[in-house]
């Protein structure tokens, strides 16, 4: 991480169109593709800096958000980059999770990553299990 820290740091101070300001002012897309275009971002990184950092209505998705979704049914099980794209839509437009909600005023897709990213690292325990098959209807039995 502190390699990419330091590339980020070295393609700012190089492009000054490229600072934070200017990725937060422009479209998700054009804002995704200058991040890609640095060695070392993909698409979790360059969701992750743009939902974070950015404010960019995006949901970044690693293993255990995937883990998290399929086990939930949101998706079906698939790469992390179809994933994305169902989740988010296209260029951070439609998608199974809405960019606002009615009354919450944060970014929904980065608060809802955290939960996600818990549920998937709890998965593999008890707690975990039980959330899903609760949240599912099912009755679970140990």
């Amino acid at each position: 991480q502190d390699d990419r820290i330091k590339r980020i740091h070295r393609v700012l101070l190089a492009d000054q169109a490229s600072s934070m300001e200017r990725l937060k002012e422009m479209d998700y897309t054009e804002a995704a593709r200058v991040l890609r275009a640095i060695k070392g971002f993909g698409p979790k990184l360059t969701a992750c800096v743009l939902s974070f950092t950015c404010d960019h209505a995006v949901l970044a998705v690693d293993t255990n958000v995937a883990k998290a979704v399929k086990k939930l049914g949101w998706v079906q099980p698939t790469s992390d980059a179809a994933i994305h794209d169902a989740l988010n839509g296209k260029g951070g437009e439609g998608g199974l999770v809405p960019r606002t909600l009615h009354g919450y005023a944060g970014n929904l897709r980065a608060a809802l990553h955290g939960l996600l990213l818990n549920l998937g690292q709890k998965l593999e325990k008890p707690e975990g299990r039980a959330f899903v098959a609760s949240w599912k209807g099912v009755v679970m039995v140990e």
